[in-house]
């Protein structure tokens, strides 16, 4: 089965406004959503080179949510203290 990531892009509110979310989805090839994970980051730069990376390393959907956790430990540990 092919699986195909996309982004999705959420819309949150936050203090009364509202804050554009980017997530992951993988789809199957007939569009069907296998596996989803929003809100991963405000910033679409970020998640579309995660996004990149799972459809260049064909990454199996159930792994999906172990490297947006990855990616946003590694984005932490890297913030200035």
């Amino acid at each position: 089965m092919s699986i195909k990531y996309e982004i999705v892009k959420t819309k949150i509110s936050l203090n009364n406004e509202s804050v554009a979310t980017y997530g992951i989805c993988a789809k199957d090839t007939d569009g069907r959503t296998i596996e989803c994970v929003s809100d991963i980051s405000i910033d679409p730069f970020l998640v579309a080179s995660l996004c990149r990376i799972c459809n260049s390393s064909s990454l199996s959907p159930i792994h999906l949510k172990d490297v947006a956790e990855d990616l946003l430990l590694k984005k932490n540990e890297d913030a200035p203290q």
